[in-house]
């Protein structure tokens, strides 16, 4: 059975983390795939039963991106989307993010 966004929100509530970060870069991490339908290249997302998801991309790719996903959330990764995601992680207490280290580079 298929772990869909909503049971991935429930298992981070569960563990205490505030925010599941995903990370797709030069290593494509297949859960990119798995929980949002499409692989934009240098893109993450953040999942949280305390916002709806959000995908960052680069602003070439954001819009066909969106259209093919099951996620419709997405934000053009640029300076602004930085100040936003400060503002976010403020405003919402963000203290615990989980990461799959399996594709993450330090």
């Amino acid at each position: 059975m298929k772990l869909n966004i909503n049971k991935l929100k429930k298992l981070l509530k569960k563990r205490k983390i505030d925010v599941g970060l995903i990370i797709n870069s030069r290593l494509n991490d297949p859960s990119f795939f798995y929980f949002a339908d499409v692989i934009p290249e240098h893109a993450f997302m953040f999942v949280s039963s305390k916002f709806p998801t959000r995908i960052y991309c680069s602003a070439l790719e954001c819009e066909q991106k969106k259209k093919q996903s099951s996620i419709k959330n997405f934000k053009e990764l640029n300076k602004k989307a930085i100040d936003n995601i400060k503002l976010l992680i403020k405003k919402h207490k963000i203290k615990k993010i989980g990461l799959n280290f399996s594709y993450v580079t330090v």
